[in-house]
C-alpha cells in the first residue's frame, strides 16, 4: 500500500507501517513544514493514503482533492504485529 505521513504522525508508527512492507513517504523526512495543500496534493499525485493527526484536515474541501483517501492516524494503533482500529 502507498502512504504518506504527514509530519506529525509517531516515528514508531512510521516505522512500523514500513516494516511492514508499506511504500511510504514521511513529510517530516521529504520537506517538514510544508503547508496541508501540498501534503495534500503529494497523496493525491502518488495515488496514496493519507496519515495524518492534524485536527484541521478536516476543513479541507477534499472533493476538491481528487480520489485520495484520509485517514487519522490517531484512529489506529499501530506496533509490529501492524495496525488496527482503536
Amino acid at each position: 500500500m502507498n502512504l504518506v505521513a504527514d509530519e506529525n504522525v509517531d516515528a514508531g508508527s512510521v516505522s512500523a507501517l514500513r516494516d511492514a512492507g508499506h511504500r511510504l513517504i514521511y513529510v517530516r523526512e521529504l520537506d517538514p513544514g510544508i503547508d496541508d495543500t501540498r501534503v495534500l496534493a503529494l497523496a493525491n499525485e502518488l495515488d496514496s493514503l493519507l496519515l495524518t493527526s492534524d485536527k484541521d484536515f478536516g476543513e479541507h474541501d477534499w472533493a476538491a482533492l481528487g480520489p485520495s483517501a484520509a485517514t487519522s492516524a490517531s484512529s489506529r494503533q499501530c506496533g509490529r504485529a501492524g495496525c488496527e482500529l482503536a
